[in-house]
């Protein structure tokens, strides 16, 4: 009934990307958060493939289509063909939705609402009002309850009926949506699930095949998101997964029920040597190995002054404690260090001098020096840091002149 090529209505399309409409379709129109149906309109003139099928206005369904073959004419008649197999995975992700949203208020109660949702053929996402982050083990208890529906393979049936015999039969009506008169009804089994939709759904629940959670997040305020893979997707999922531990495995050397235990083991022997290359840094700096003519006396205070090379921001508080440690009182110690093009001030003073000297003033004098607003702590020890890594020197005369 229309073609449309580039924002203008045409008799005719010789090639190139269109739109067209037509008297009826099979094709499902994005809505509902279900994508639309992809596919080919031809007959002996031409060939169109169909990539997407949108709902522009009430009762208005456009095929964006892209010409393969011939000219397509207004008013010509024509065969449209959905892609069938596409459309068997979106329907198994959309059918998965209902049986999610079943799992989920059987978990957790009906105050646990759907606020959103999209379906794809390769996954869908599934956003609920629920305040609380729900755990790996929640998130299996949740799939094996899905996965429980499907292999039940309960029938699943669509009834047109009206808005108050969808109601007493308990159908979950979505978002506050309006309806009209006569409303369309997903019934999964007798009474797992009832709901308003109009989108595409399987004939039984094994259909869908299997379900696999892959992720949940927090997206707003008291809304979590879930994405899920079915059918094919989720067996991909699963073979991917294998596919990783098997790499890792032989990365590791070592079999693939043994893994995990190798895993816990380097990261124990990480940790195990962080904490030795840690324990030299502290000798190296401030141990037996550093200058004798490291302390300098200002205004009789004891000062260190000293810009340190291969230690992390993280690392500097503890060595300034062990050099308090070292000297006991009347002590301001001042380590500057450089770490990815930033620069780390740490200051710490002996308690007998903080009342007098506290290191939260002292290190708010050196800020501007290392491009830092300001710097924060405690009067025994704080700390600052910026982008400015070259006037350390500056910074140590500033200290001295507080002193």
């Amino acid at each position: 009934t229309a073609l449309v090529k580039d924002g203008k209505p045409v008799s005719e399309v010789t090639g190139g990307e269109f739109s067209l409409v037509a008297n009826q379709t099979p094709f499902y129109a994005e809505m509902g958060g279900q994508v639309g149906d992809i596919g080919v309109i031809k007959n002996a003139d031409f060939i169109a493939e169909v990539i997407d099928t949108k709902k522009k206005c009430e009762g208005l369904y456009v095929h964006i289509c892209r010409l393969l073959k011939g000219t397509v004419k207004q008013g010509a008649n024509a065969s449209f063909e959905v892609d069938v197999e596409n459309r068997a995975s979106i329907q198994g992700n959309h059918t998965v939705t209902h049986l999610l949203h079943k799992a989920l208020q059987e978990k957790y109660g009906a105050s646990v609402t759907q606020k959103g949702s999209y379906v794809a053929p390769d996954r869908m996402r599934f956003d609920i009002a629920y305040n609380s982050q729900i755990s790996p083990s929640e998130l299996r208890e949740l799939e094996d309850r899905v996965n429980q529906m499907i292999r039940a393979n309960y029938d699943v049936q669509t009834k047109i009926m009206s808005q108050q015999d969808a109601i007493n039969s308990g159908a979950m009506a979505l978002f506050g949506e309006k309806y009209g008169d006569e409303v369309r009804v997903i019934c999964v089994g007798d009474g797992v699930s009832t709901e308003l939709c109009g989108g595409t759904h399987v004939k039984q629940t094994g259909d869908i095949g299997g379900f696999s959670i892959l992720s949940e997040s927090a997206v707003a305020a008291g809304v979590r998101r879930l994405e899920c893979v079915t059918g094919c997707g989720a067996a991909q999922h699963t073979r991917d997964m294998e596919d990783k531990v098997h790499h890792i495995s032989q990365l590791l050397k070592v079999g693939v029920n043994d893994v995990e235990g190798r895993v816990a083991q380097l990261l124990a022997e990480r940790k195990e040597m962080e904490a030795k290359i840690f324990e030299l840094k502290k000798q190296l700096v401030s141990g037996a190995k550093s200058s004798e003519n490291e302390v300098e006396e200002v205004n009789g205070v004891k000062f260190i002054a000293k810009t340190l090379s291969d230690i992390q921001a993280k690392e500097l508080k503890a060595v300034v404690d062990d050099m308090k440690d070292k000297y006991k009182d009347n002590l301001v110690v001042a380590l500057f260090a450089v770490n990815d093009g930033k620069s780390s001030v740490v200051i710490g003073v002996s308690d007998d001098l903080k009342a007098k000297h506290s290191a939260v003033d002292l290190v708010k004098k050196v800020a501007p020096f290392v491009g830092a607003q300001g710097g924060g702590g405690r009067p025994d020890m704080a700390q600052t840091g910026g982008t400015i890594t070259d006037r350390f020197n500056e910074a140590i005369a500033e200290l001295k002149k507080a002193l």
